[in-house]
């Protein structure tokens, strides 16, 4: 049976709609349905309850107590969040947002080639190997909820690149990647976002 996938993007700075497609068009059909929207509306009680995972690809400002209250329940509830490089970017003002996801973004310097480290074995991780990625890095304040799997270096500290962690029932995975094409058709890109997926679609709470 498909996982069924709300995938929300939207926000300044990114070409989320050709990214999100250029992505999608590389991911097995018979493992995910996806919707795609811009519309901020779709996290309503009625919309998730036909969902196993929400997906979060943007840069919002604000987000209605309605939709976030939601969005959160559904998760409570044990469905999955996957946040995407901006997602920890949106909603800055929002605490209890921050608290759900486990990051608030901080800064990134400018564009370029690191390298990503495995730092702990785990569904998704699974037989990874270190990889080079031209992206932004995303430089962010943790909580110390989250379960870090993937992480880079800049000027000298560790910075969290994936992690996992649970809400309630369900559970939630942040992957920092993903400002544009040379990142979101890299290969590790894709298997890390395949992964990632199917993992919030396991009923299993392991974080």
């Amino acid at each position: 049976m498909k996982l069924e996938v709300l995938l929300v993007i939207g926000g300044d700075y990114h070409d989320f709609y050709a990214n999100v497609v250029k992505l999608v068009s590389e991911v097995r059909e018979e493992y995910f349905n996806f919707e795609i929207t811009d519309d901020m509306s779709h996290l309503n009680s009625k919309k998730l309850a036909k969902k196993d995972i929400v997906a979060l690809y943007a840069l919002f400002n604000h987000i209605s107590s309605l939709n976030k209250k939601a969005l959160l329940k559904f998760v409570e509830k044990g469905g999955g969040f996957l946040g995407l490089h901006s997602a920890n970017a949106s909603f800055l003002n929002d605490v209890e947002y921050q608290n759900f996801i486990g990051s608030k973004f901080l800064f990134h310097p400018e564009k370029q080639r690191f390298k990503v480290n495995v730092s702990k074995m785990h569904f998704i991780t699974l037989g990874l190997k270190s990889f080079e990625i031209f992206d932004e890095l995303y430089v962010s304040e943790c909580s110390e909820s989250v379960n870090v799997l993937l992480e880079a270096e800049y000027q000298n500290n560790k910075v969290p690149i994936l992690y996992t962690k649970s809400y309630g029932l369900g559970k939630i995975a942040f992957f920092a990647l993903g400002h544009d094409e040379d990142s979101i058709l890299n290969e590790n890109f894709i298997e890390i976002f395949i992964r990632s997926l199917k993992w919030l679609g396991k009923k299993s709470k392991n974080g």
